[in-house]
């Protein structure tokens, strides 16, 4: 139903987000808390799961964070092997410019078998050295756009800086892009801008 509403344009997706557990949390921890997500998630009426990749993005600013980074498991990882039981499309997101092309390649072939649809993200920091930008993670992508779809990210709040959100989203568009999934809304006036 997900990918049917994707493609043909039809409002009202409800997408449910979710983190996958600390890298360190223990396998029968990662077991329990699985089970606890598909017991609330399974009755609810939601046409797909987005499990969000976690990075450490803390040289982005010089602000102090409120409390230390921790790695998380790997978002596929977690969706394929804990959350099967969920019979509804997963959503993965996947920060493009850590890896090569042909990870990317071997990873969206994972994800076309488990019939998982991939959301990339750019990278943590302005510095972090590029294996794959953005456009050619679109490209390797398009290889599967007969059964799949492939979102973005948006941030309003880059608008307000950047002034230039509006044209990330033409050239996202552009490259295949289908939907768009933005971080929280801080200000209003910049997600209607």
């Amino acid at each position: 139903m997900f990918l049917q509403k994707i493609k043909s344009g039809a409002s009202g997706i409800v997408l449910y987000g979710i983190t996958p557990p600390k890298a360190e949390t223990t396998p029968e921890r990662v077991a329990e808390i699985a089970e606890k997500t598909l017991q609330r998630l399974i009755p609810l009426d939601i046409d797909a799961l987005i499990v969000y990749d976690v990075q450490d993005e803390s040289a982005r600013t010089q602000v102090e964070r409120p409390f230390p980074f921790l790695n998380a498991h790997d978002p596929f990882w977690f969706a394929s092997n804990h959350l099967r039981d969920l019979d509804i499309p997963k959503i993965i997101y996947r920060p493009a410019g850590k890896y090569s092309e042909a990870e990317l390649s071997a990873w969206l072939q994972d994800l076309q078998n488990e019939k998982f649809h991939p959301v990339f993200v750019g990278i943590p920091a302005p510095d972090y050295p590029v294996k794959t930008t953005l456009p050619e993670a679109y490209r390797i992508w398009k290889q599967h756009e007969q059964t799949s779809v492939v979102g973005a990210v948006t941030i309003p709040e880059r608008h307000a800086v950047l002034n230039d959100e509006d044209v990330r989203i033409l050239d996202k568009a552009a490259c295949g892009v289908s939907y768009f999934v933005s971080q929280c809304v801080f200000n209003l006036e910049y997600a209607k801008k």
